[in-house]
């Protein structure tokens, strides 16, 4: 019986040795390190991603909750003002509009919460009215 051997991706020179030639193991190492470095960028375009995001959701709830103070103040004791959130160090600041003829009875107040590396504030309008 007479074997057959198929030699797939393999050079064969005349003297019989088999392997692959120099240029094709550089061009391989070059691929694969062109993939691990194209890799390496997109984690670091995720990281940075994941935590522009995560600052601005942790903005919102801070500002979200300033809200909810104003809103549980009553009408004529709301001023402007500003503070820092001791849990992160986010400037807050509020102000409060005067009435408007056209709404008569209430303010639009307007927080801020100011976010750190000169990224852009999150801003929250609210109007508020006049207790009953």
């Amino acid at each position: 019986m007479k074997k057959e051997i198929l030699l797939i991706n393999r050079t064969q020179t005349q003297d019989g040795q088999e392997g692959f030639t120099l240029i094709e193991v550089m061009i391989a190492i070059m691929v694969l390190t062109i993939g691990i470095l194209g890799m390496m960028v997109m984690q670091m375009t995720a990281i940075t991603s994941n935590n522009r995001a995560s600052t601005i959701t942790t903005a919102s709830a801070i500002a979200a909750s300033q809200v909810e103070t104003l809103r549980n103040t009553p009408f004529n004791s709301i001023a402007a003002g500003n503070t820092i959130d001791p849990a992160t160090s986010f400037p807050i600041s509020w102000t409060v509009g005067p009435t408007t003829p056209a709404l008569p009875d209430t303010r639009l107040i307007t927080v801020t919460v100011t976010r750190p590396q000169g990224m852009a504030p999150v801003v929250y309008n609210y109007t508020k009215f006049r207790d009953l």
